[in-house]
């Protein structure tokens, strides 16, 4: 039975997964900018601890600590999410022109007062977020430890739980960088495999326009519009730089094709079961050889296939197999169109319709002399590399029939880029956010390192005075990051073997569980743990211990 759908879903189901998936990503980003943002103030607050002890000491509140904390967040987040609104505003206009072409609405996508309300809300919560925790932490600080801070010199450094806390926030910000890198990655490489696939023609020199037919006065008539677009091909194949121009109701790769059910003569088909169905095309000229699409057995249409002459059709070799497998359909008959029945005359090679992630179709093609129904056709022009103007063609037009109009004129390699420009639209968008989460993974450890070794560097002192060697100094300095970025990078690549399972019907070419992926990311992300830790864990093993000891 039919049920009604809205528009507004039969518009997004293309994209609601894809949507879905960047709003992941974004989360995830956010999440990880709010655990370095909530790691660095907790570090930063050990290193005031002299400061908080003091005011707590002259009678400050623990309260009023907290709201001080809070308040200092609430400055660095919003001006921090100004800067970012700028930025959307920025990024907003690239969307919208790429977007326009990929995306269903996309020509939408706009700003609003709602789009700033809803930027500085989240701005709000990830701060508050960010600071609750550090902010608790600092008005835990009791008066008692006054006199033992300021003998340090102000020098507080965290306890072993706060240790243990800025540990789980910095693998926890490593676990989701695995996550969308490893996404990104696998959506990189499904669109290299898209740019790879054989359309089954080579849209290279191929011109492409659009004539559609008035649907009052001469125009109605089907034999008015076969007359001019058999004028218009001849004329367009004489314009200069032309090899050969013809005519199709649709182009591959772009909208994709019309379908009607079919049945063979002489196969019974089960009353209980529906009827199998077939793309058809009406084409007028030597379609094939605009796209060089090779035939592979019969002929192409000729001249006499005429509206007097007996109907006839040339299939593709999907629909060869699935409508007589094994069988020479040349010669045989299949009613199309609720009782038009024609003979196959030829097989032609198959074409992918739509998108190149999606396999041919089932297709049959038409001389429009013999079915002229279409309102509107595609001309297609192969040329010897000097594409016609639009003055050109307008002046061909003006010569058969002045009130025609033509439109969307554009080569035949925009239209084939246009058909993979979603995904290559969501994969730039995921490629963007995984190096985004790595660069924040990278700040985050190098940020929380540095911390650790300035205030462990009386340690460091303490230890090379007794004899202790640069490396194991260095080592020990490294091992506060290391140890949480490999549990992090292990914990990551579980929860990427889950998400990509979600991410499958993306993908293409590609397994949602690609052994090299989830084996080279990985590495990436230690290396590049390796090194955030490394840079600043260097300091530790230049330090004078005398100096540091005074």
């Amino acid at each position: 039975a039919s049920r009604p759908v809205p528009l507004h879903t039969v518009l997004i189901s293309d994209v609601r997964l894809a949507l879905w998936m960047v709003m992941g990503a974004v989360i995830c980003l956010l999440l990880i900018a709010c655990a370095n943002v909530s790691n660095l103030l907790m570090v930063r607050s050990a290193a005031r601890r002299g400061e908080v002890a003091i005011r707590v000491g002259l009678g400050a509140s623990p309260w009023r600590v907290v709201r001080l904390r809070i308040v200092e967040g609430l400055m660095l987040g919003l001006a921090g999410g100004g800067v970012g609104v700028l930025l959307a505003f920025l990024l907003i206009r690239v969307v919208q022109s790429a977007g326009a072409a990929s995306l269903a609405l996309g020509d939408r996508i706009t700003t609003d007062p709602s789009f700033v309300a809803f930027a500085f809300a989240t701005t709000l919560f990830a701060t508050l977020i960010s600071s609750v925790g550090p902010a608790l932490a600092a008005a835990r600080s009791q008066p008692g430890a006054l006199g033992l801070l300021l003998k340090s010199g102000g020098r507080g450094n965290p306890s072993p739980g706060r240790l243990r806390v800025n540990r789980v926030v910095v693998g926890g910000a490593i676990a989701l960088a695995v996550v969308l890198v490893i996404g990104s990655t696998l959506m990189l490489r499904t669109v290299t495999h898209l740019a790879g696939v054989d359309p089954g023609f080579d849209p290279a020199e191929v011109t492409t326009l659009q004539v559609r037919f008035p649907s009052r006065g001469t125009w109605s008539e089907e034999a008015a519009r076969s007359r001019f677009l058999d004028e218009f091909v001849d004329s367009l194949g004489r314009v200069p730089g032309t090899v050969t121009a013809a005519a199709v109701s649709f182009l591959p790769m772009a909208t994709g094709t019309p379908s009607a059910s079919y049945k063979v003569e002489g196969v019974s088909y089960p009353a209980d079961t529906p009827p199998p169905y077939a793309n058809f095309q009406l084409v007028v000229g030597d379609y094939h050889r605009a796209l060089t699409i090779p035939i592979l057995r019969g002929r192409w249409f000729t001249a006499d296939d005429t509206v007097d002459s007996p109907p006839v059709g040339i299939i593709n070799e999907t629909l060869v197999r699935e409508a007589f497998g094994n069988e020479d359909p040349i010669g045989r008959e299949i009613t199309m169109f609720g009782g038009v029945t024609f003979q196959v005359v030829g097989v032609i090679g198959d074409t992918r319709q739509r998108r190149p992630a999606e396999p041919p179709a089932p297709e049959a093609f038409f001389a429009y002399r013999q079915l002229p129904f279409w309102p509107g056709m595609f001309l297609t022009l192969r040329t010897d590399g000097r594409a016609p103007t639009e003055a050109e063609l307008r002046t061909v037009v003006a010569g058969i029939a002045p009130g025609i109009p033509i439109s969307r004129i554009r080569p035949m390699t925009e239209v084939v880029a246009q058909a993979s420009s979603q995904p290559r639209l969501f994969s730039e968008m995921l490629s963007a956010f995984g190096l985004l989460a790595l660069l924040l993974g990278a700040v985050g450890i190098h940020g929380v390192v540095s911390q650790n070794v300035a205030q462990r560097l009386p340690e460091f002192s303490l230890r090379i005075a007794l004899g202790a060697t640069r490396r194991q100094v260095l080592w020990a300095a490294m091992a506060h990051a290391l140890l949480p970025s490999v549990l992090g990078v292990g914990v990551g690549a579980g929860l990427a073997a889950l998400a990509s399972r979600g991410l499958a019907s993306q993908l293409f070419g590609i397994s949602a569980v690609d052994a090299g992926t989830f084996a080279g990311v990985p590495l990436l992300l230690l290396g590049v743990s390796l090194l955030a830790t490394y840079v600043p864990a260097r300091r530790a093993t230049r330090v004078d211990p005398a100096t540091a000891l005074h």
